[in-house]
């Protein structure tokens, strides 16, 4: 529970795949005074197809996730002014750290990668998407990951688990950086090997040590900034993707 001498506040759980972002935030969520805030993949409807078949169709999907994003931020925000706190499943930027993951591997071009951060920008200068008061990566050895999602084909498919590990990984040095530099002791990782609800139990002492940030959406101006200052994106030459056909996802890519 929030403690009642502190203002609620909005935790972020991250991560690469498999490292047990969902079972952990909802854990976190159930508790009294908090709410959970699924991933933005989960609220779509209908669910958007997930294996773009073109750089403009991958830009299409990380501006819709980041509108959706924009949705949650507000939600966080209602949830704070009933008192409660928020645990969001991903981060608010996590579109923008996705696509900075795949011109890394030279899955995406830097031109949607900076429109993707484009779109994101405009957002948070609007007041419509700003970062978590605290996010909290979670460290998880690549085994266990790999073991926790291959129990769960659904939401990791076999074809794309490579991918998304890899991207996940990039996301967990390069992205954490960029928002550790924005929002200065806001950006935590921790050992996430035990079970689930010790887990939980962690992620709710640090936010019980947590305070409200002033303007979340500067912070998230920073972070975007931040990215597209950094020099290993700026230096990215990747080519376009040659992806596949687009054909139905049994489950998402994030």
């Amino acid at each position: 529970m929030a403690p009642r001498d502190r203002r609620p506040v909005v935790v972020a759980v991250a991560g690469p795949s498999g490292a047990g972002k969902s079972t952990v935030s909802r854990l976190l969520g159930g508790r009294p005074g908090w709410r959970r805030l699924r991933e933005a993949y989960d609220r779509l409807r209908p669910r958007p197809r997930l294996d773009p078949a073109s750089q403009a169709e991958l830009l299409g999907l990380e501006r819709r996730f980041l509108d959706e994003e924009a949705r949650r931020f507000d939600d966080a925000r209602e949830q704070l002014r009933l008192g409660r706190s928020v645990v969001a499943d991903t981060g608010f930027l996590d579109p923008v750290g996705y696509t900075a993951g795949l011109v890394v591997l030279g899955a995406a071009s830097g031109a949607t990668f900076r429109q993707v951060t484009a779109h994101a920008l405009r957002l948070a200068r609007e007041g419509r998407l700003g970062l978590a008061d605290l996010t909290v990566y979670l460290s998880v050895p690549r085994r266990l990951r790999r073991g926790r999602a291959s129990r769960d084909p659904l939401r990791h498919p076999v074809e794309l688990r490579e991918r998304h590990e890899r991207v996940g990984e990039i996301d967990a040095t390069l992205v954490r950086d960029c928002l550790s530099r924005a929002a200065p002791g806001r950006v935590r990782a921790i050992r996430a090997t035990g079970r689930a609800p010790s887990v939980a139990d962690r992620l709710a002492e640090l936010a019980g040590r947590t305070t409200p940030q002033e303007e979340p959406s500067a912070a998230a101006t920073r972070a975007l900034e931040n990215l597209l200052a950094d020099r290993s994106l700026r230096a990215a030459t990747a080519p376009a993707l040659n992806l596949k056909k687009a054909t139905p996802s049994p489950g998402p890519l994030r």
